[in-house]
């Protein structure tokens, strides 16, 4: 019945597209490939649809949509109609598009944005700069993004007014050099001459950087991964060499100035656009939003304490290194998304605290920003379907770093966050007994608050995990918050890649242990685990429900030079990706699908014997039925 249903709705947009014009749904309806190439006349109808949302865009700006002026044009006017910060979520796919950019429309409304806003410039300056090398073997990569895209960064920059080109370079030169402290390091150093010599280099650095405008209306620099923390200090002793076999990845924290609004101009706003018009931008927006309000790649803090010793210590960490490190920052309270601010905005009030961020280089972290893009487009989608389920993707920034422009990026620290592996070397205790030494007694409110938080983020983590197929889950890419939510991090292994050379040893869908559903009941029958499954079951049909517009976000990387399209001869990535979400079957059987994945993934012998044998290659620590007591399992 749903078949037949579809097909007489795409008769009835197609035989009548005026009556539907307000309804931006009905575009998949009249945009197909079919409908496209046979250049049907109702293609001219387009200028009077309501804008679809982003998503629809990245479909548009392929082939054979591109081809066809009308359908480009259909395309910017979505994008001229939604916020600066959608349009910024969105940017990798949007640089991809711009090798089957026709009519050169996506490249002039990219330029057109980028000289608007300097901080939309700033996030495509960097994007274009990853994106405009070759890193390896080209077998699956062409030169043409290359050339496109250095072209397109000599355009901004030369464009640019002398205000907003120095406030460019004085935010990409402070960066920079701090990425480059991180190349110049030996791996085979001890860590206390790398953190000796990392913190010379950030002293010397720290003479040498310019200082930020004095007066409020000037632009100062900002932490990469969000536009409104301003830098108002380098903090030297922070500096700390994280853990990595052949890098140096360092961890800096700052002392910044939060702001709760930045004054920039949306991407799409025009001069002389009239109040109505404006409006009218506003409503439609709201219309196609898939939660009601835009897409927000930046975190908006409310920051309740603030810093007073500048001569901050850090805790040395022996996490992965892409894991955020064992800073304590200020709690996030208040966490919100933010629309697009208005083109000004009086001063707002500034809270003074720290925040860090860890640089890499040599080490390709685009994959990871993809992940967690997709990541915080789950957790739209459960906010949307009103589930419990949350999720905390922090921000990372690829970027490329000297005169042999190596690869690289500046990742947000999770803050207020330990991993497992750390929890685990502080106390030895199960997941169930820390959670009880740290929020009381297991009939109190904080342990049942902390309790739930660590069940549906669990599950939220536990969806993505299974749909992005994400590897290397030992304990020192899982940590958990001070409020009992579990995060992960490090998405090196993903889609199809695995550790030791693609050898598949975690064959489970994600990682579930002993210790974790014993922090749930400690039973299949118990009815914490129940609502456990319940939730996992709930959150795969709520993105399961938008397949159309989550796989997209991958498809259109297929020519970059992701890892795990590299290695993609058969073009296997999309295809198992998509049926993942077991596309053919009704919703029951997709659930009872589901709950056989939870079940299997339930104490693992794989994931099990993964962490014994990180915890004797790497001394990553894990939990087992002994490890309160003085020996493990598995005897080193």
């Amino acid at each position: 019945y749903f078949e037949i249903l579809k097909e007489e709705v795409r008769r009835f947009v197609i035989e009548e597209p005026h009556r539907v014009y307000h309804i931006a749904e009905a575009i998949p309806f009249l945009l197909t490939e079919e409908n496209v190439e046979k250049q049907i006349p109702q293609l001219q109808s387009l200028i009077y649809f309501a804008p679809a949302s982003i998503s629809v865009t990245l479909k548009l700006t392929l082939q054979p949509f591109s081809n066809y002026r009308v359908v480009s044009e259909y395309a910017m006017r979505i994008l001229r109609h939604h916020s600066t910060d959608d349009v910024i979520f969105y940017l990798p796919q949007l640089v991809q598009a711009l090798r089957y950019d026709t009519f050169g429309l996506l490249r002039k409304f990219l330029l057109n944005a980028a000289l608007k806003n300097p901080y939309f410039s700033h996030q495509l300056i960097w994007t274009c700069q990853t994106e405009a090398y070759i890193d390896g073997p080209a077998d699956n990569h062409d030169e043409t993004l290359c050339i496109l895209v250095k072209r397109l960064e000599q355009e901004i920059v030369k464009s640019m007014s002398s205000e907003h080109k120095s406030f460019f370079e004085r935010e990409f030169d402070y960066f920079e050099r701090i990425n480059a402290i991180s190349s110049s390091l030996d791996p085979s150093d001890d860590k206390p001459k790398k953190r000796r010599l990392l913190r010379e280099r950030l002293a010397e650095l720290k003479k040498k950087l310019p200082k930020q405008p004095s007066t409020d209306n000037q632009l100062k620099i900002y932490l990469p991964t969000d536009p409104s923390v301003e830098v108002n200090d380098l903090i030297v002793n922070s500096g700390n060499p994280m853990q990595s076999a052949a890098k140096v990845p360092i961890l800096v924290a700052f002392v910044v100035n939060k702001r709760e609004t930045v004054p920039i101009k949306p991407v799409g706003s025009d001069e002389n656009q009239s109040t109505n018009d404006r409006k009218e931008l506003k409503i439609r927006v709201s219309s196609t939003s898939t939660d009601g309000r835009p897409i927000s790649a930046l975190w908006k803090r409310r920051i309740q304490r603030s810093h007073s010793d500048n001569n901050i210590e850090v805790k040395e960490s022996k996490i992965s290194p892409v894991a955020e490190g064992s800073l304590t920052l200020p709690s996030p309270r208040n966490l919100r998304r933010s629309s697009s601010p208005p083109a000004t905005t009086k001063p707002a009030e500034e809270t003074q605290t720290i925040q860090a961020c860890i640089f890499k280089t040599d080490d390709d972290i685009r994959q990871d920003a993809l992940s967690l893009q997709i990541i915080e487009l789950f957790g739209r989608i459960f906010k949307e379907a009103d589930l419990p389920l949350r999720l905390t993707p922090y921000r990372v920034i690829p970027t490329r770093t000297g005169p042999k422009h190596i690869v690289g990026g500046i990742i947000e620290c999770v803050p207020n966050a330990k991993s497992r592996d750390e929890l685990g070397k502080e106390n030895d205790l199960s997941l169930r007994h820390y959670f009880i030494e740290n929020f009381g007694r297991e009939d109190g409110a904080r342990f049942k608050r902390a309790q739930r938080n660590f069940i549906t983020s669990f599950a939220g983590y536990a969806i993505a995990s299974y749909i992005l197929q994400v590897k290397d889950r030992h304990n020192g890419n899982i940590m958990i918050d001070d409020s009992g939510r579990i995060i992960h991090i490090d998405f090196g292994f993903l889609l199809g890649i695995s550790p030791g050379n693609d050898l598949g040893f975690e064959n489970a869908a994600f990682k579930f242990t002993w210790e974790m559903a014993d922090l749930m009941g400690g039973n299949t029958e118990s009815p914490l685990y129940n609502w456990f499954v319940e939730l996992c079951v709930r959150g795969f049909l709520a993105v399961r429900s938008h397949l159309d517009e989550i796989v997209p976000l991958v498809s259109i990387m297929q020519s970059s030079s992701l890892p795990f399209f590299k290695k993609d001869r058969n073009n296997s990535v999309i295809k198992m990706l998509t049926n993942r979400f077991f596309p053919n079957r009704d919703e029951k059987s997709a659930a009872e699908q589901m709950i056989s994945i939870v079940r299997e993934a339930h104490n693992n012998t794989r994931t099990n014997i993964y962490d014994q044998v990180q915890w004797v290659q790497q001394d990553i620590w894990y939990y087992s039925s002994k490890s309160e007591q003085p020996n493990k399992i598995i005897e080193k």
